[in-house]
């Protein structure tokens, strides 16, 4: 009794198995996306980095505050960089209706945010007023 009760389990749990595609859309890798992320994520670190030596905030004084220190500039450096990839990913995913046209968006996204965050880290280091 043991015996059949287990290889009908057996049976039962291996065809429920089979039926269901367990990887329906394998994890290709994007080298177009990634390559955004890192360029993305390498401006906003020079862009925080620059705007830590600022004694004065000209871009954007509302965000940082009067007094910029460190910790202030990482949180918002990470918030911007997690918003910035968060949506990029939702573009890719879902964007275009299962066309392409939303993976080049999130990568044309990414590499956008990126370049203003390098316009405005070389800002700090070379503008009219630099910071360091």
């Amino acid at each position: 009794m043991k015996m059949s009760f287990f290889l009908v389990t057996v049976v039962m749990v291996s065809g429920i198995a089979a039926a269901q595609d367990l990887h329906p859309h394998p994890w290709r890798t994007d080298r177009a996306f990634l390559a955004a992320v890192a360029f993305d994520a390498a401006t906003t670190g020079l862009d925080g980095w620059a705007t830590t030596g600022c004694s004065v905030e000209r871009w954007s004084p509302w965000l940082y505050g009067r007094h910029i220190g460190a910790g202030r500039v990482a949180a918002v450096s990470a918030i911007q960089l997690a918003g910035e990839v968060g949506a990029a990913v939702w573009l890719r995913r879902r964007g275009g209706g299962g066309g392409r046209w939303g993976r080049w968006m999130a990568v044309a996204g990414l590499a956008g945010a990126g370049g203003g965050h390098l316009a405005g880290g070389l800002h700090d280091l070379t503008g009219r007023y630099p910071c360091r």
